[in-house]
């Protein structure tokens, strides 16, 4: 399937500007698709190939990610700022919330693992979890 990549501008940094593998920059209207995720945002930085990339930086008002989990059912972001990992099979959300199957976390950092479909957050703010009835039994607090 093919990756679609779309932006009103888009550039390769100068080798001694880019560091750390970057292949592409991308800014306005981003938008990239492989077969199972879309992200949108105002800008972006691909990391590695760009037909396989290792790493997807979007920034944005805000930065959206929507990902097929496994089981065929949607996963997604928002946030400030996403780094997604495609071959890690992991989307970090920097600055928003991330919704998968029942459950919600909203945080400063939240790291969804897609193939041990596992949900990790921390926030100097702490972390608000909301889990709807087909999550299981909810636990109440104090």
């Amino acid at each position: 399937m093919p990756l679609l990549i779309s932006a009103d501008r888009a550039w390769e940094p100068p080798a001694e500007l880019a560091g750390d593998g970057e292949a592409l920059r991308l800014q306005g209207n981003f938008r990239m698709s492989g077969p199972d995720w879309r992200l949108t945002a105002d800008s972006a930085q691909v990391y590695g190939p760009v037909e396989d990339p290792e790493r997807l930086v979007i920034v944005g008002a805000p930065a959206r990610v929507t990902l097929i989990r496994r089981n065929g059912e949607p996963a997604s972001g928002t946030g400030e700022r996403i780094i997604y990992w495609p071959r890690r099979e992991l989307v970090e959300v920097h600055g928003g919330a991330f919704a998968a199957g029942g459950l919600s976390a909203a945080s400063s950092r939240i790291i969804y693992d897609l193939g041990e479909e596992r949900l990790e957050s921390t926030g100097e703010a702490g972390v608000t979890f909301v889990a709807r009835e087909s999550a299981g039994p909810q636990v109440g607090g104090p």
